[in-house]
C-alpha cells in the first residue's frame, strides 16, 4: 500500500513527514521519536510471546501485564500504543488480509505502558459526575499518576480517557478542593517547568451523547460539548498545570471536527486538535484461549491524544532534548494551524479566545484551540534565526542573515576549510536551536573582475590617458564578455608600486585616494598613502588602509623595498560582519627583485614575505594568529622593432602560508536557555597555489597604442580544485 507516511491520512494531516526527514538529516540511523519515552496509562498492551506483529522490534513494556483488560473486548491500551509505536516495514503474517502498510507516528519512542481498569464510557443517557464522584476518584488517579511520574525516564504522560461532564460546567474552586491530590500530583511542584513531564489528555467524545432536559448543554435531547471534559480542562483553573498539560479534540479527515469530539472551547489556551475518526490501529483481544491479532479503525480522541504525545516526542528529539519540556509544548501550541473565531459585528471576541488583549479579534478556535497539530511548523524556525552571542539564549543575538566572514583573495579556500563542516546553532524568536554548516558564513573572497584587470593593463602611471577596451573571460562549460568603459584617471605615483605588485602584498590597499611620494631619481622611493572609499572598480569592496612603502631601484639587477599596511576593516583583504564582528590588520613585508637582460630581453624576478598581525573585535571570531605571507613572480619583456613590446609573466598571487583562525561558536543550548559553545581553533592555508601565466603585447595604432593581453590561471584564488581560467583584453590607448 506504499510508504507508510502516506498510507493513512492522520499522518499526513499533521505533516509527519516533514519532522521525519529533518530527524534523519541529522541523523539517518535514528528512528523518529528515539530517546524519548511515553507512558500510557490505559487498559494493558499485547505484549505476549507472539505479541502483535507491529510491535517486534519496539521498545515496549506492560508494568502488570493481564492486569486490566477486559474478556472479549478489543484492547484499548494496544490500540493507543500502536498509534504511538507501531513499527515500520514489519512483516505482517500471511493469512491477515488487507496487509496494512503503516506505523507508529513515533516508532522509535519507548513505549511504557501502566495498567488500570477502564470502564465502557457509561451507558446513555449523559450524566456528568458530580464533584462528590470525583472527591471518591482523586486517591485513585492521584496514584495512577504518582507511579507513572515516579519512574525518571518517563518524558510524556497519554491519558485516553476521562469522566463525564464539561469543564465548563463545574467550579475551579470546588474542583481544587475535590481533586487536592491528582492535583498535587500532576503540578510536580518539586520540578522546575522545564523539567515536568508532559500531560496529553483526550478531550472527551461526549458531543452528541444522549441527555435528559435539565442536563446541563443537553440542547434537544444531545449534549452539545463545547469544551473538554472535567479534568481534561483542568489548566482553566489550575495555574499550576499551564505550562505543561494539553487537552486534545479530534478532527476529521476533511479537517472539520469529528462529531463526537468535544469542543476546546474555554480551555482553548491549553487545547489543541489531531485526527480522531477512523484511525487505523493494531487490534488485539482475548477470549478464554483464543486471542486474535489484526487491524481496525478507531474513532475517537482516545487516539488523537497518542497523535499529539508522539508529535511532543518528535519535536523533543528533534532539539536534541535542548530545550525545556514546557517549550517542546509552547512550541507544539504556537506552531499549530488554527483558524480563529469570527468576531460578530459590534461584538468582541470572548477572552478565552483572545491571546494578545486586543478583543476586536481572536487568535483562538472555541473548537480546535490552538488548532490543529503541524508537525512541519513545530520543527521548522519561527521568526528569524539569530546568533547568540552572550552566555543565554535571552542575551544579545544578532541576525543569523546579516553575518558573514568574507575571506581575503589570500586565503583561497582556507577561511571555508577551517569553518566548514561544523555545527553552528542558530536560534529562533522562541530560543530554539537549528543546526547549520558554520561554512556557510563563509564567503568567498570578491576577485578583480575582468573591468579592473583591463584597467590594469591599459592605465600606466604619472600620465593621463583616455582608452577604450574590451574583455572576455573563459573557463570550462562557461565565459563572459565585458566592453566596460571609457577613461582617464590621474594615478599618484604610489599606485604605480600598487598597479606594479597587484601579486604582492600592495595589493591589499585599495588605489589610494590621498597620498605623498618622495623619489631620489630613479634609485629610491618613499611614499605614504591612505584610502578611505571605494575605487578602483566595482568589484573592490569600499575599505579603509593606510601605509607606507621603501622601495630602492638601483640601476644594477637588484632591488629591494619595505612595506608596512593598516587595514581599518579587514585582515589581508578578509572581512567580518554581523555575529563575527569586526577585523583590523597590520601588515608588514619584506620584498626583493633580480633584474637581467639577456638577447634582447629584460628579465625580472621578484619575491615577497609578509607578518600578519590580525585583530577580532566582539563576535564569534575570537582571534586570528600572526599570519605568513609570501607572493612570487617572474616576467620577460623585449621591445619590438616596430615600437611595440611584448612581456611574458608567471606569477604566484599573495597567499597566506601559516596560520591559524580561532572561533567560539554557538553549538546549542541546555534546558535552562544557556549557550553551549565549542571552541574552534583551525588551520587558514588555502589547498592550493594559484598561478597567472600572463602575455602582453603592444602595438603603436595611429596617434595611440593598441594592447593586447590574456592570463591563464592555474588553480584560481588558490583552491586546488578550481578548474583552469583564461582571460582575453583587448584596448586602444590614447594620450593627452
Amino acid at each position: 500500500m506504499g510508504d507508510g507516511v502516506n498510507a493513512h491520512y492522520y499522518l499526513r494531516s499533521v505533516k509527519a513527514a516533514c519532522a521525519y526527514a529533518r530527524i534523519q538529516i541529522q541523523d539517518p540511523s535514528v528512528k523518529p521519536g528515539a530517546g524519548v519515552t511515553i507512558a500510557i496509562i490505559d487498559t494493558g498492551l499485547d505484549t505476549g510471546i507472539l505479541r502483535h506483529w507491529e510491535f517486534e522490534g519496539a521498545q515496549v513494556s506492560n508494568n502488570e501485564p493481564g492486569c486490566c483488560e477486559r474478556d472479549d473486548t478489543w484492547s484499548h491500551g494496544t490500540m493507543v500504543a500502536g498509534v504511538i509505536v507501531a513499527q515500520r516495514g514489519n512483516a505482517v503474517p500471511s493469512d491477515i488480509s488487507p496487509a496494512f502498510n503503516f506505523h507508529g507516528a513515533a516508532w522509535g519512542a519507548a513505549v511504557k505502558m501502566f495498567p488500570i481498569r477502564l470502564g465502557t464510557g457509561g451507558s446513555a443517557p449523559y450524566n456528568p459526575i458530580t464533584p462528590l464522584g470525583l472527591a471518591s476518584e482523586d486517591m485513585a488517579i492521584a496514584n495512577d499518576l504518582s507511579e507513572v511520574l515516579a519512574d525518571p525516564d518517563i518524558d510524556i504522560v497519554n491519558m485516553s480517557f476521562g469522566y463525564r461532564g464539561l469543564i465548563e460546567n463545574y467550579d475551579g474552586g470546588e474542583l481544587q478542593s475535590v481533586l487536592d491530590d491528582f492535583i498535587r500530583v500532576a503540578a510536580q511542584g518539586d520540578k522546575a517547568e522545564r523539567d515536568k513531564v508532559l500531560l496529553v489528555r483526550s478531550a472527551g467524545n461526549h458531543n452528541g451523547n444522549s441527555c435528559n432536559e435539565g442536563t446541563d448543554n443537553c440542547v434537544m435531547g444531545a449534549i452539545d460539548a463545547t469544551s473538554p471534559s472535567v479534568v481534561a480542562g483542568l489548566p482553566v483553573y489550575v495555574e499550576e498545570l499551564r505550562s505543561h498539560w494539553v487537552a486534545v479534540a479530534g478532527i476529521r479527515e476533511d479537517g472539520e471536527m469529528y462529531d463526537a469530539s468535544n469542543r476546546c472551547g474555554i480551555a482553548a489556551e491549553w487545547c489543541i486538535a489531531a485526527p480522531g475518526e477512523a484511525i487505523l490501529v493494531p487490534l488485539y483481544k482475548q477470549k478464554g484461549s483464543t486471542i486474535t491479532r489484526s487491524y481496525g479503525y478507531a474513532p475517537g480522541t482516545s487516539f488523537a491524544a497518542p497523535l499529539v504525545a508522539a508529535g511532543l516526542a518528535l519535536v523533543k528529539q528533534y532539539f536534541r532534548d535542548q530545550i525545556g519540556n514546557d517549550e517542546v509544548l509552547t512550541r507544539l501550541l504556537e506552531s499549530a494551524r488554527v483558524t480563529p473565531d469570527d468576531v460578530p459585528p459590534g461584538g468582541q471576541c470572548p477572552a478565552h479566545l483572545n491571546l494578545d488583549g486586543d478583543l476586536s479579534d481572536c487568535e483562538l478556535s472555541s473548537a480546535t484551540g490552538r488548532g490543529v497539530m503541524d508537525l512541519d511548523a513545530a520543527t521548522r524556525p519561527m521568526g528569524p534565526l539569530s546568533v547568540a552571542l552572550g552566555a543565554s539564549v535571552a542575551g544579545a543575538r544578532v541576525p543569523a542573515s546579516a553575518s558573514v566572514l568574507r575571506g581575503g583573495a589570500a586565503f583561497g579556500d582556507g577561511l571555508a576549510a577551517a569553518m566548514g563542516g561544523r555545527e553552528l546553532a542558530l536560534f529562533d524568536e522562541l530560543g530554539a536551536p537549528f543546526w547549520v554548516d558554520l561554512g556557510g558564513f563563509a564567503a568567498p573572497a570578491s576577485r578583480p573582475g575582468l573591468a579592473s584587470r583591463l584597467g590594469r593593463l591599459m592605465a600606466p602611471a604619472g600620465k593621463r590617458y583616455g582608452w577604450a577596451g574590451g574583455s572576455a573571460h573563459i573557463w570550462p562549460g562557461g565565459g563572459a564578455l565585458e566592453l566596460p568603459f571609457a577613461t582617464t584617471r590621474l594615478r599618484l605615483a604610489v599606485n604605480r608600486a600598487q598597479a606594479e605588485g597587484d601579486w604582492g602584498h600592495m595589493g591589499l590597499a585599495p588605489l589610494a585616494s590621498g597620498g605623498v611620494a618622495v623619489t631620489g631619481g630613479e634609485q629610491w622611493q618613499v611614499s605614504a598613502f591612505a584610502s578611505s572609499r571605494q575605487l578602483g572598480g566595482a568589484e573592490w569592496q569600499a575599505a579603509r588602509a593606510a601605509g607606507a612603502l621603501l622601495a630602492w631601484r638601483p640601476q644594477g639587477h637588484f632591488g629591494a623595498r619595505l612595506g608596512l599596511i593598516r587595514e581599518f576593516d579587514g585582515a589581508l583583504g578578509a572581512d567580518a560582519a554581523g555575529a563575527f564582528g569586526a577585523l583590523a590588520a597590520d601588515t608588514a613585508f619584506a620584498g626583493a627583485d633580480v633584474r637581467a637582460a639577456v638577447l634582447g630581453w629584460r628579465l625580472s624576478a621578484s619575491a615577497e614575505l609578509g607578518l600578519v598581525a590580525a585583530r577580532a573585535r566582539p563576535g564569534l571570531v575570537r582571534g586570528i594568529s600572526r599570519l605568513a605571507t609570501s607572493a612570487l613572480s617572474l616576467s620577460g619583456e623585449r621591445v619590438l622593432e616596430d615600437g611595440g613590446l611584448v612581456r611574458l609573466s608567471l606569477s604566484r598571487p599573495l597567499r597566506v602560508e601559516r596560520g591559524r583562525l580561532q572561533l567560539s561558536i554557538p553549538s546549542g543550548r541546555d534546558r535552562r536557555g544557556t549557550v553551549l559553545r565549542q571552541l574552534v581553533d583551525a588551520p587558514l592555508r588555502p589547498s592550493g597555489h594559484q598561478l597567472d601565466v600572463g602575455a602582453v603585447w603592444h602595438r603603436p595604432a595611429g596617434a595611440g597604442e593598441l594592447r593586447l593581453g590574456s592570463t591563464l590561471s592555474l588553480q584560481p584564488g588558490h583552491v586546488a580544485a578550481n578548474d583552469p581560467e583564461l582571460s582575453l583584453l583587448a584596448g586602444w590607448r590614447l594620450p593627452f
